[in-house]
């Protein structure tokens, strides 16, 4: 049984946009981020596609006649290509760096409240997990938000891919 193709609006959002401003390098850490994502998605539109980027750690993407199996498949093509961007494993390591050496510091290592959120720090980069969500609609849906607010309102109650 082949899934009936449809059009659909699609809220891909990183999730973890705040975790990256946090990093040494600030909002710009984040800035790359949200630059990669975009990078990502464009990669993966068709001629037929639109795609807007929103306030924050929003985007919008319609996209026509396509399976909800086939945007499953887009979506786990944008997260790899996200979390294996050179840019994106520079600033991972940069930060992993950058608490590394925290704990060496003198100061650091006689406040043991501070080695532990580190050492916690540490472990969340170690171990990396892309928080990039996508949640979708049908664009039959979508005409039936009375505006923009309650269009996105809509999505993000939607489940994420």
């Amino acid at each position: 049984l082949q899934e009936v193709s449809t059009s659909m609006l699609v809220l891909p959002k990183l999730e973890s946009l705040k975790y990256f401003n946090y990093f040494q390098e600030g909002s710009k850490a984040g800035d790359t981020m949200l630059e990669i994502v975009s990078e990502a998605i464009r990669k993966q539109m068709r001629s037929s596609d639109l795609t807007f980027k929103l306030p924050g750690n929003d985007f919008l993407w319609s996209l026509e006649k396509i399976s909800k199996d086939r945007l499953q498949k887009l979506a786990k093509i944008i997260r790899d290509h996200v979390l294996t961007d050179p840019r994106t494993i520079k600033i991972l390591e940069k930060e992993k760096s950058a608490i590394k050496l925290k704990l060496q510091d003198p100061i650091t290592k006689k406040n043991s409240r501070a080695v532990q959120k580190l050492t916690e720090r540490l472990s969340q980069l170690e171990n990396f997990d892309l928080d990039l969500t996508f949640r979708m609609m049908s664009h039959a849906e979508a005409q039936k938000a009375k505006n923009f607010k309650e269009l996105t309102q809509q999505l993000e109650k939607k489940p994420a891919l």
